[in-house]
């Protein structure tokens, strides 16, 4: 196995946390694309909120009898997305133990704007004095004694976040567009 610089594989397992973070607001956006809206057929008009409607039995105040409710049959239209809950997850904490081998020590030879991320542009952070190369140690077969080093252990946790501003100014608007119209015969 070649060694490999330490800021490769401490920044490997980061990136990939931000990556699952990207994907997770990306679901989070297709639920409520998919879910919350419906497009225009004819693509004129912008998405409008997918409701629900159905019926309701709802005690109203009778006026001649003070005290006393007449049931009154209503149709009930409410956005869908004031109804269910809103997947949004977010990594709240991460921990990560590296433990490698380090195969090498030496000093940097690049200059601060040579050094690659990624295939992208050269950094323009300055150089460590010191370069760390390290090897992650396979795990043993069956039956071997483990190695002295080469593990990686990752943990994250996981919560629900509350939804951003705008999407809560959004939900509000939904959660106000809820109508009980009298039901007619």
């Amino acid at each position: 196995m070649r060694p490999i610089p330490l800021e490769q594989l401490l920044g490997g397992p980061l990136r990939a946390l931000v990556l699952a973070q990207g994907i997770a607001a990306q679901a989070t956006a297709q639920f409520i694309s998919e879910v919350g809206f419906t497009a225009d057929p004819r693509g004129k008009n912008p998405p409008s909120a997918r409701t629900v409607q159905f019926t309701h039995v709802q005690p109203v105040p009778d006026p001649e009898n003070p005290g006393q409710h007449i049931n009154t049959p209503v149709v009930v239209t409410a956005p869908l997305l004031a109804l269910v809950s809103i997947p949004n997850l977010q990594i709240a904490e991460s921990t990560m133990t590296l433990n490698a081998d380090v195969a090498d020590v030496g000093p940097t030879d690049l200059p601060p704007s040579s050094i690659p991320l990624e295939g992208r542009q050269p950094s323009v952070l300055p150089s460590p004095p010191l370069r760390f190369l390290a090897a992650m140690v396979p795990p043993p077969f069956q039956g071997e004694p483990p190695s002295p080093g080469g593990n990686l252990s990752i943990t994250v946790k996981v919560t629900h976040e509350p939804p951003a501003e705008g999407l809560t100014r959004v939900l509000t608007m939904l959660q106000e567009a809820f109508t009980a119209e009298p039901q007619t015969r």
